[in-house]
C-alpha cells in the first residue's frame, strides 16, 4: 500500500492522476527570478562580509577566512534552493481524488476541497499551465507560481479556506479543470 493510499479517508478514491509536464529549470518565465535572487543574495553576501571586515579591523580582532566562506555559503543558498525545487518539481506526482487534491513527492500535501473557495487554471509565457487556488495563489505573478507548487500553503488549523495551493506545469490540466468544475462548484 502506497503513502498517499495510507492517507486517503474512507469512501475517498482517486479519480485523477498528473504530473508536471516537462519544463526547463530556467525558462524565460523563472530565469529572471532566478537572476534577481543571486544578485540580491550576492549584494547581500558583500555588505555582510565588508561590515564583518570593517567590525573585525576596528576591534583588532582577527579576520576569519572561514567565517567569510560561512557567510558566503549561507547567501549562495537561496538560489541554489530555487534550482533545487525546480528539479524536484519535474518529478511531483498530482492527484485529484473525490475529496481533495493532493501533491505526491517526499512528502504528500493534500487539500480538500471544500477549503477550496477559489481557484484558476493560468499560462506562463512558456505555455505551462498551472492550477492555482485561494486568494494568494491566484493572485501571485508568474514567477511564483514554482514556490506555491513546492510549499502550499494548506492551512494550519485545517479548517479555514485555502490561501495558496497548487499544481505547476499540469500535464492534463483539462481533465483536471473538468473534476474540479464538479467538485468545487464555487470554484472559478
Amino acid at each position: 500500500m502506497s503513502e498517499l493510499e495510507k492517507m486517503l479517508q474512507d469512501g475517498e478514491h482517486v479519480v485523477w492522476r498528473g504530473k508536471a509536464e516537462t519544463f526547463t529549470i530556467l525558462d524565460g518565465t523563472n530565469k529572471s527570478v532566478f537572476f534577481l535572487r543571486l544578485i540580491l543574495c550576492t549584494l547581500i553576501c558583500i555588505v555582510v562580509e565588508i561590515l564583518y571586515v570593517i567590525s573585525a579591523t576596528s576591534t583588532g580582532a582577527d579576520i576569519k577566512l572561514g567565517l567569510m566562506v560561512i557567510i558566503f555559503i549561507a547567501c549562495a543558498a537561496s538560489p541554489l534552493l530555487f534550482l533545487s525545487r525546480s528539479r524536484k518539481l519535474r518529478k511531483y506526482q498530482y492527484v485529484a481524488t473525490n475529496m481533495g487534491l493532493f501533491t505526491v513527492y517526499d512528502q504528500i500535501r493534500s487539500m480538500p476541497y471544500k477549503r477550496i473557495s477559489s481557484y484558476v487554471f493560468k499560462k506562463d509565457a512558456d505555455g505551462h499551465t498551472s492550477l492555482l487556488c485561494g486568494k494568494k495563489g491566484i493572485a501571485a505573478k508568474p514567477g511564483k507560481w514554482r514556490e506555491i507548487a513546492y510549499f502550499g500553503n494548506p492551512g494550519d488549523d485545517g479548517v479555514s479556506p485555502c490561501d495558496q495551493f497548487g499544481f505547476y506545469a499540469v500535464d492534463t490540466p483539462d481533465k483536471l479543470e473538468d473534476i474540479l468544475k464538479e467538485m468545487c462548484k464555487e470554484g472559478k
